[in-house]
């Protein structure tokens, strides 16, 4: 696709393991509220900390290399 990013592992991994980690404090208020069922809350947490570990595996398979300091302050706060 033209002018789309190409992200690292790395940074996917990270932003996969972010997401699980919202999912599971917003979810848990949902629940509270009433608004989503607890199986569904763990399905879905579930699915994201699988693609969070198939994110883990890739990056440890091409060498779990971490990025350089400048690096991470050139991504807007993304680290």
């Amino acid at each position: 696709m033209l002018g789309m990013t190409e992200y690292t592992t790395y940074e996917k991994m990270r932003c996969a393991d972010r997401e699980a980690k919202m999912r599971r404090g917003h979810y848990k208020r949902l629940i509270e509220f009433k608004r989503m069922e607890p199986a569904k809350a763990e399905y879905q947490i579930s699915v994201m900390n699988a693609i969070a570990d198939e994110y883990h595996a890739q990056w440890k398979a091409e060498g779990a290399v971490e990025p350089t300091e400048q690096e991470k302050s050139d991504k807007w706060g993304l680290w």
